[in-house]
């Protein structure tokens, strides 16, 4: 599904989605809202939002990573800068983060 126009919250739009100049449209995908899911989680795991300096799911300075293995997993396959290398819907919904039981 793809959404044309400027939308979401900068702290946790996906890089491609903030980064494209006012002038422009952004097309915006499922892959952005996968990005937009794991900046939140970021921001629950850490209390602040991610930035755009790769690895992105990196945890703020002086903050150790969660100990959540299947949550930091989610966060790297999440936060990717290159929305070609992020993880897909399908993906987010097997991990065992996710998947209800």
């Amino acid at each position: 599904m793809f959404r044309i126009g400027p939308n979401g919250t900068p702290p946790y739009s996906a890089p491609e989605v903030t980064m494209t100049p006012h002038h422009h449209m952004t097309m915006n995908s499922t892959t952005a809202d996968i990005w937009s899911w794991g900046a939140v989680l970021y921001r629950i795991t850490y209390m602040t939002p991610p930035d755009y300096n790769p690895p992105c799911y990196r945890p703020p300075i002086n903050q150790h990573p969660t100990r959540d293995s299947n949550l930091r997993s989610v966060l790297r396959h999440t936060l990717v800068i290159d929305p070609r290398r992020r993880c897909d819907p399908s993906w987010l919904a097997r991990h065992p983060y996710t998947r209800t039981i």
